[in-house]
């Protein structure tokens, strides 16, 4: 147990060593790559096999008694798009796991943890920014798994991980894999940040991406964009010019604070609106304190004037706005709205109306359902 536990140490430090030594990063490196790994512990039966595979060869690889494989590889890509490989490992033909990484520097280790599944991938910067994304990729899996989870509280797990995602790309905006991450985000669901994925094209590194690239990457972009608009458009709050309480808070910046908007779609003159104001306004004063959702009413069809008079009668414990015709005439036909009130909930990272018709017996059930999905 000592004797492996120092080959291993020695086995690790060499690595390093030999990478300092190197010096070696993305874009620089020469057209040989050495890899190097150790399986642990090592399989008691022979009957396994690992297995090497790059962008032009597959080899197999022979595993020593204390568990240490190595490989170099010549001719392999260097510069802006370096090669990748995949090391598959197999035993007894029922266990079969693989690992991606990226040929981004002259000495790559990997350590296989053939009981737990898990790797460990030592290389260049590509493969560094690589592991990072994998980690978003199993928190949020993790999420997923979660119990009782709704459809809204799915999409609402994916948009965390998008943005978290995109401020990686936005990082690491000279690495190839952050590039070709980047792709991965012109989806439909992610229609609602549209214009922050837009901005990371913009910001990647030209340097490491050529004109051309680029151009292609926003031709692409465009595509995806006006497909993506015919489905999503009916979804999305639109965008308006709200006019708020005197020295109250902007929409814009309310929505920025707040992972979801309960809206309270009112009138001055509709009585049932004005009956389930209180109830709100309790909702809201007992809830100051959360940082899932805010309550934010907006009054249309009603003239400035009897707004302005209306919130100095019967103060509101949320923050208020108001539309002029225009304005409310564009909400009511976005909602599809014949009559009020009307409670909605939006999604504040991406503008997506969730619920589009709450009902009022349900409204503290639904918030609670998207609040608990937030922790």
């Amino acid at each position: 147990m000592v004797k492996a536990s120092l080959k291993y140490a020695t086995f690790l430090l060499f690595t390093l060593l030999t990478i300092v030594s190197y010096g070696q990063r993305a874009g620089r490196m020469k057209n040989q790559v050495t890899i190097s790994g150790y399986l642990k512990p090592r399989p008691a039966i022979g009957n396994f096999c690992v297995t090497l595979r790059t962008d032009n060869d597959t080899f197999r690889l022979a595993v020593n008694a204390s568990g240490y494989f190595t490989k170099t590889i010549k001719n392999v890509s260097s510069g802006a798009h370096p090669g990748m490989a995949s090391l598959e490992y197999n035993e007894d033909g029922c266990h079969h796991t693989v690992k991606y990484f990226v040929l981004d520097t002259n000495v790559i280790s990997l350590e296989v943890n053939i009981t737990s599944g898990e790797w460990t991938v030592s290389g260049g910067r590509e493969n560094k920014v690589e592991e990072l994304f994998n980690g978003i990729g199993k928190t949020y899996a993790g999420k997923m798994a979660a119990e009782n989870l709704t459809m809204p509280g799915m999409d609402s797990i994916s948009m965390q991980k998008y943005l978290l995602e995109l401020a990686l790309i936005q990082q690491y905006n000279g690495s190839y894999i952050a590039y070709q991450r980047l792709k991965t985000l012109f989806r439909p669901s992610t229609y609602g940040i549209r214009d922050r994925i837009r901005a990371a094209i913009e910001r990647l590194d030209t340097t490491r991406f050529s004109p051309a690239e680029r151009t292609a990457m926003l031709k692409k972009f465009s595509d995806y964009v006006e497909e993506s608009r015919k489905r999503m458009d009916g979804a999305l709050f639109p965008s308006l010019q709200f006019e708020a309480t005197p020295g109250g808070t902007s929409f814009q910046t309310l929505a920025s604070r707040y992972p979801y908007l309960l809206i309270d779609v009112w009138a001055t003159w509709c009585g049932p609106c004005i009956q389930q104001h209180p109830y709100l306004n309790k909702l809201a004063t007992e809830n100051a304190g959360n940082k899932s959702y805010a309550i934010a009413g907006v009054t249309i069809s009603s003239r400035k004037a009897d707004w302005d008079r209306h919130l100095k009668a019967k103060p509101f414990a949320y923050q208020q706005y108001w539309l002029d015709e225009k304005q409310g005439g564009q909400l009511a036909e976005k909602l599809r709205l014949y009559g009020v009130p009307r409670y909605l909930l939006l999604r504040t990272a991406d503008s997506v109306i969730v619920e589009k018709d709450i009902d009022f017996d349900d409204l503290e059930k639904t918030l609670q359902m998207y609040r608990d999905q937030q922790q």
